[in-house]
């Protein structure tokens, strides 16, 4: 890897090369989407006491979560593995009462369900992995509801003290606080489904000062932000689970949130809600494909999406074009397996007509 590097400013570790970052987009802007009379789309509300939501991908749909009796005290979850081709769906399984279950990583029909309580913080948190064609259900980790007495800790959006795992290649990779002989420390935790057994690949010894966020994995590294406190120079590591070396690159601006492409070749991030970019590791090259039509990053493959402010759309790593829809993006988005969602809001007499208002699909590669 000939990571491009500039001088590096003040406080910077001199080995480390510090990433260039474009001022403006660089990626090639493809042609807007939209829809037509015959793209798949699944309604925001069922009924007028079902809201829907698409969170993941797996080999043979979109798994959609149902909040059941959304506005009473008494509500609950439901997820539906749901085929936006047919249209066809089966339940698969039901969270138990002030319960939601997470999904935010999948591969083939395994997904990693993480199960919270309905409000922040979430220190009691639990890691399954859940098989949707066998029902299977495999424990992985759990929270520890010690660490809310813990202070200073500095727990990050979006989930808290819940992690928010990545998995590729049969591995699952999260981040998480544990409490050590010496106080509060956090980790980098590597899960291998064929093995069944848990390494640690990279431990913070005071997770009070300082910092590790937004590990995600791809082929054979997994990668995350560092820093040694607030304020500080941010890192990416990127971490090679063949070999065990690590390379780091400085990170200028506010990294926010980052995913490696499902091959581990890229990885992007956002940068303060306020620009999207796209780091090729065999160059060290850094592409520019969002403003700030919205923040976080999706990964999916080898397409990346954001969650949208005023914008929606997604980027291709490999022929670095952005593609965006003609129609904002209603507040949510992402792609999810082979698939691109968006939502549209219809506004009647200035109010939203809930009946209508829907998330529509269109597949990156038919």
């Amino acid at each position: 890897m000939k990571p491009v590097s500039n001088p590096s400013p003040g406080g910077q570790h001199p080995e480390f090369p510090a990433l260039v970052l474009p001022g403006e987009v660089t990626a090639r802007v493809g042609d807007p989407f939209a829809k037509t009379d015959g793209t798949p789309r699944l309604l925001n509300f069922l009924d007028a006491e079902t809201g829907q939501y698409p969170m993941r991908a797996v080999e043979r749909g979109i798994i959609v979560q149902r909040h059941r009796r959304y506005q009473s005290d008494d509500g609950y979850f439901e997820y539906v593995l749901w085929d936006p081709s047919s249209g066809a769906e089966r339940l698969l399984w039901t969270a138990p009462p002030r319960k939601q279950d997470m999904i935010s990583a999948g591969e083939g029909d395994l997904v990693v369900v993480v199960r919270t309580g309905m409000s922040m913080p979430f220190p009691e948190w639990a890691m399954s992995l859940r098989n949707i064609a066998t029902g299977e259900e495999r424990m992985i980790a759990m929270g520890d509801p010690d660490l809310l007495r813990t202070r200073g800790l500095r727990i990050t959006l979006p989930l808290g003290f819940a992690p928010m795992p990545s998995m590729s290649g049969g591995k699952v990779a999260w981040a998480e606080f544990g409490l050590g002989a010496s106080g509060p420390e956090k980790h980098v935790r590597i899960y291998d489904v064929e093995m069944g057994s848990t390494s640690t690949i990279a431990t913070l010894s005071d997770a009070r000062e300082e910092l590790l966020w937004s590990p995600s994995i791809g082929g054979d590294r997994v990668a995350w932000f560092t820093a040694k406190g607030m304020g500080e120079t941010v890192y990416l590591v990127v971490h090679e689970l063949g070999t065990g070396k690590e390379l780091r690159f400085s990170v200028p601006g506010a990294p926010f949130d980052g995913k490696l492409s499902g091959d581990g070749r890229y990885f992007a991030w956002d940068d303060g809600f306020t620009a999207k970019y796209a780091l090729e590791l065999a160059s060290g090259e850094v592409t520019r494909f969002a403003n700030d039509e919205g923040d976080q990053t999706e990964v999916s493959g080898h397409y990346v999406s954001w969650h949208p402010k005023r914008g929606a759309g997604f980027y291709d790593f490999e022929s670095r074009t952005v593609r965006f829809s003609e129609r904002g993006g209603g507040g949510a988005a992402s792609v999810l397996g082979k698939w691109f969602y968006w939502r549209e809001f219809v506004i009647v007499n200035g109010e939203e007509d809930k009946t209508r208002t829907a998330y529509y699909f269109i597949e990156l590669e038919p």
